[in-house]
């Protein structure tokens, strides 16, 4: 049995669960497939997603495999290579943004400091894996012994308007700003770290060998933000 991890993630103290990787309950999945996973593969990777009756299935159903996965969930005895492809894709198309805006999921608990705000880290997905939907309320994540943590980070920093008064005048500029480093955690232990990324990816080895089978995987980003300012003094003529 693969072991058992609890995911959650945290940066400058916030902590968040992370997404899983098939769709929510009621949710639909994409109209068709992207990154290189081919057509009848495509439709067999949604599991939670809302099935039709047979009078009800979409036009799109234009394959057997698509009309199956249309009226049902379709098992596999392990995790499907497709997911960690599609997951991969979607990991990658993680929009880039400028200093100025933090792009973060809709429900991603977010942090602020004195500049730096609306901050977060979250768990993108962890492969392979499988999420057993024992019940409602019984859903336990299950990973392999050695596998990856894909994640998202961003933030938005606030630079200061200037200031300027008959005596003084101050100007605020940003320097720099960026992740310094961002850290996988297995049982509060660092497992491996990257740098410099809004969309790091960190592999784990060896999950079977940290004691017992339940284990809690974090993810954690420090940040760097500098800025400059510039005050001048301003001397009246008599």
């Amino acid at each position: 049995m693969l072991p058992l991890v609890a995911l959650g993630v945290a940066v400058v103290g916030l902590a968040m669960m992370g997404t899983p990787v098939s769709a929510g309950q009621g949710t639909a999945p994409p109209n068709e497939t992207d990154h290189g996973v081919n057509e009848s593969t495509f439709h067999t990777l949604w599991s939670g997603d809302t099935d039709a009756g047979v009078e009800t299935l979409p036009d799109s159903a234009d394959s057997d495999m698509a009309e199956l996965a249309g009226l049902t969930d379709i098992p596999y005895n392990s995790p499907p290579q497709a997911v960690e492809q599609w997951n991969s894709g979607d990991h990658r198309e993680f929009p880039e943004t400028d200093p100025g805006v933090s792009i973060h999921p809709s429900n991603a608990s977010l942090s602020d400091g004195r500049f730096v705000n609306d901050a977060y880290v979250d768990v993108f997905a962890v492969q392979p894996s499988t999420r057993a939907r024992i019940s409602r309320t019984d859903q336990p994540h299950y990973v392999a012994p050695n596998g990856s943590v894909l994640a998202t980070a961003d933030y938005r920093v606030d630079v200061p308007d200037d200031t300027a008064s008959s005596e003084r005048q101050s100007e605020w500029s940003l320097s720099s700003h960026g992740i310094t480093e961002t850290r996988l955690l297995v049982d509060e232990t660092v497992e491996t770290t990257t740098r410099g990324t809004h969309t790091p990816r960190l592999r784990y080895t060896d999950l079977d060998a940290y004691r017992g089978t339940d284990h809690t995987l974090s993810v954690e980003t420090a940040l760097v933000n500098r800025h400059t300012v510039l005050d001048f003094t301003i001397s009246l003529l008599a």
